[in-house]
């Protein structure tokens, strides 16, 4: 999945589709948006995901995409953030 988890009205039920569907020991491959760990940046992601949302195609930038793995029954085991951390590569597995 590329960029799209941020526009799905609800992306935990788009993940948890992705677990059911992808083969014992298979992944799943993101690169997302993903809310910013450095506070000041997270900050501004929070107070523009609205305006960035209606501009965007929908997409919410600040989503919490460690929570949203939780949710849909998977966890990273491995990622990589990029520009402080807005932007991150996720391989994923289903939780056991």
């Amino acid at each position: 999945d590329t960029f799209t988890l941020c526009v799905f009205p609800r992306p935990a039920a788009a993940l948890a589709e992705m677990a059911r569907v992808v083969k014992p020991g298979g992944q799943v491959l993101l690169l997302e948006h993903s809310r910013s760990g450095f506070a000041p940046l997270s900050w501004y992601q929070d107070i523009t995901a609205d305006a960035v949302a209606a501009n965007g195609k929908g997409c919410y930038w600040n989503q919490d995409l460690d929570a949203l793995l939780r949710e849909a029954g998977l966890h990273a085991v491995r990622q990589d953030s990029q520009l402080g951390g807005l932007i991150r590569l996720v391989v994923a597995q289903r939780t056991a």
